[in-house]
This record gives C-alpha cells, structure tokens and sequence, in this order.
C-alpha cells in the first residue's frame, strides 16, 4: 500500500493496487502447475451416451463432463420427444489420446450416426490430476 501511496493514489487505489500485486503472484506461482492439454468434444446422439463413454474411458481419458444440449445442423432440428436431447461429452486428454478418439469416432460413427467431434488446445492448472 505503501508504493501506491508513494506513486501518488488515493488510499483506496493504493489498496487496489496492494490487492492486484498479491493477486499477481498467485496467478504467476501456477505457472509450474500448468499443463497443455487436448479438450475433445462429442456431439452425438443420446442414444450413443454410454457407448461413447466407454469408448473414451478405454482409449486413456482419466473423466469426462456430460451436457444435454440442442442445435440444429445438416440433418435438421432433432426435435421428436423420443429422440431426446443430443449429448456434449468433453474429456481433457493428451493430444495422443485425443487422435485416438477422433478416428475412432469418426470411424465408428460419421457414416450412420448424428455426431461431431472436435479438439481443441486447453491449459489445465491441476497438473498433478492428469499426470499422476
């Protein structure tokens, strides 16, 4: 508080300037804690959930976060009550393990199936939760 009263702030902006100095060194110390990581993320049908989870389990993906979701795309609204809401499942993973999954749900998937997927680069800071 001391340097901000010095550099010529108000009391209070000499705090937030106290604030945001010992904020910045929390934010900086991660950095050794931080790892890249592939996010993949699985659009498909609903009926697909568990085979899909399954799928992404085998091939090395520690966890993965479902969401019901809906959109429309090249086949339509999907809009019946029967056929439910698609499913999002995204899974933080090793960008060996995300081409992994891509092929094989593409493989598997794209010619009879509504699914989508796709990755993207993440920086995760729990390094210790993905590398054991």
């Amino acid at each position: 508080m001391a340097a901000g009263l010095l550099a010529g702030l108000s009391p209070g902006g000499a705090a937030v300037l106290g604030a945001m100095a010992g904020s910045a060194s929390y934010i900086a110390a991660p950095a050794a804690l931080r790892i890249p990581l592939r996010k993949v993320t699985i659009i498909a049908e609903r009926v697909l959930r568990e085979e899909l989870i399954t799928l992404i389990k085998d091939r090395g993906a520690s966890g993965w976060t479902l969401t019901m979701v809906e959109g429309e795309g090249s086949r339509g609204i999907r809009a019946s009550e029967w056929e439910g809401r698609n499913v999002q499942i995204d899974t933080l993973v090793s960008s060996d393990v995300a081409e992994i999954i891509m092929d094989e749900v593409g493989a598997h998937y794209f010619k009879d199936r509504s699914v989508i997927v796709y990755v993207a680069d993440v920086e995760v800071l729990r390094k210790d939760k993905y590398t054991g």
